[in-house]
């Protein structure tokens, strides 16, 4: 407004004539400024509202990521088994999700893209995924790798990211490990695992600690990412830490006709030469299986446990006493499974207790005979125990006298279990926290434990994470060029 006082000014005076032109000139001099500023100013916002945008794409690609893992995951769980190898879950017209063949391009096989899928705000999101099987990231036979790579759009930006998905498969964990901890990890007093004879390998999502100079772990001590193994112990083996956390999937209990067992027998009749019913041999032995309850009690004698697939509350065995879990002769090579239900469902009393030195083994009915004394025997065909326990009720084996010849697996994501006072377990261990003492030990069996069972689902999660180049790869090239 002064520059325009000032204009006017001098078209009033004498000078006038003399003064217009710089008058002039000052004027567009200063629009020209104020258009350079205004230039600026949007060049700013232009800045501001890309960067909004770029951080917008990167959203929708991590969107992306996390709905692959998502299909995957529940696609898996709605089937009621692991996706089998090779094999893509994508989403097709309508919505739906279907199985379907994946394609080979180079040397890796990729699932057929998916997308774009709008997500709302101009936003949406395309994803590719490799087949299960198709590529191994650690070398490990009870991992599922894959690899994701997604592309985000927004207001026409677009920004690619890839992350490699892992998931612990169940059927194989004791191909790799023969002690497993989600947490900590503790071997003291001369605990250890695996022996001089067959490695056993140990393995944590946290530290591993050896708190005595003879605790030892014969074979591979990993850590969880960034963790460490300490304490004057030894390790035969590795200590480098694991590049990515392994999640223990949940266990689901048996229900109906899937389960077979909890028929208890013990050995009655004249000189208790056969095999009587429990709850008919006697009121002291009434205590021992109680089927409302579905609690074991064995404190004493020998009680024999028929069938292959048993749903209990809690099992409690010491006193030198024998529980046996028999099965016919023809069906030997068939694990027995016992399932340890939730303390929801038990009342709030739930769990596995072994105390001093009881015997807890596979026998079998031999030649079809219903004879305690053959039964007790153990032979060369006994098939495997495996303990699944679904809560977090401790497991708590303290002094118990295994069989080296039966091998005997535990599974629980979600509880504790301490092997103490010279307990000694031959075949493996994973569990939320594993605590082991007092010469215990748990001993690594010479191929294959036998897989656990198909039931437990695999768990994607997401690993390492990068941005890619944000150019798409050309038609011939794979999804993660330029990641």
């Amino acid at each position: 407004m002064r520059i325009l006082r000032h204009v006017r000014k001098a078209l009033r005076s004498e000078r006038g004539s003399v003064a217009l032109p710089a008058a002039v000139g000052m004027l567009m001099l200063t629009l020209a400024l104020g258009a350079v500023a205004v230039g600026q100013a949007t060049t700013a916002l232009d800045g501001s509202s890309r960067d909004v945008r770029v951080k917008r794409a990167l959203q929708a690609a991590d969107a992306g990521l996390e709905t692959a893992l998502w299909r995957n995951n529940t696609l898996s769980e709605a089937l009621n088994a692991p996706l089998a190898t090779l094999t893509c879950a994508v989403r097709v017209s309508g919505g739906a999700l279907d199985l379907v063949a994946p394609t080979g391009i180079g040397a890796t096989q990729w699932c057929p893209a998916s997308g774009p899928e709008e997500i709302g705000n101009s936003e949406s999101f395309t994803y590719s995924i490799t087949a299960l099987g198709a590529i191994d990231l650690d070398g490990l036979e009870s991992t599922l790798d894959r690899k994701i790579v997604s592309t985000g759009s927004a207001g026409g930006i677009t920004r690619r990211v890839t992350s490699n998905a892992s998931a612990l498969d169940v059927r194989r964990l004791f191909r790799d490990y023969t002690v497993f901890s989600n947490e900590d990890l503790n071997l003291s007093n001369q605990a250890d695992v695996g022996s001089p004879e067959i490695d056993g390998n140990a393995r944590s999502n946290g530290n591993i600690f050896l708190n005595h100079p003879s605790a030892t772990v014969y074979g591979d001590a990993t850590p969880g990412p960034g963790m460490t193994v300490s304490g004057p112990g030894d390790v035969t083996g590795s200590t480098a830490p694991a590049l990515e956390p392994l999640v223990l999937p949940a266990v689901t209990m048996p229900t109906g006709a899937a389960v077979d067992g909890n028929v208890c027998k013990t050995p009655g009749g004249l000189l208790n030469l056969v095999w009587v019913d429990c709850a008919t041999s006697g009121t002291a032995s009434q205590s021992w299986w109680n089927p409302i309850t579905r609690q074991l009690n064995v404190a004493g004698g020998t009680v024999a446990m028929l069938g292959n697939v048993h749903s209990v509350c809690s099992i409690n065995v010491s006193n030198s006493s024998k529980l046996l879990f028999t099965t016919p002769v023809l069906t030997t090579t068939k694990p027995v499974q016992i399932y340890i239900d939730t303390p929801a469902n038990c009342g709030g009393s739930a769990g596995l207790t072994t105390n001093n030195n009881p015997e807890i083994r596979t026998a079998q009915l031999n030649l079809g005979l219903d004879v305690p004394l053959l039964s007790s025997i153990p032979t060369l065909a006994n098939p495997i125990i495996q303990i699944y326990a679904a809560g977090n009720s401790p497991i708590n084996l303290n002094n118990n006298n295994a069989t080296p010849s039966v091998p005997m697996t535990i599974y629980a994501p979600s509880a504790s279990v301490t092997l103490s006072n010279y307990a000694r377990l031959t075949g493996g261990i994973a569990a939320n926290k594993v605590t082991m003492g007092n010469n215990s030990e748990v001993i690594a069996v010479g191929g294959s434990l036998g897989d656990l069972v198909s039931s437990i689902l695999p768990l994607y999660s997401a690993g390492r994470y990068r941005e890619c180049t944000a150019a798409a790869p050309a038609a011939a090239q794979a999804p993660d060029t330029g990641c």
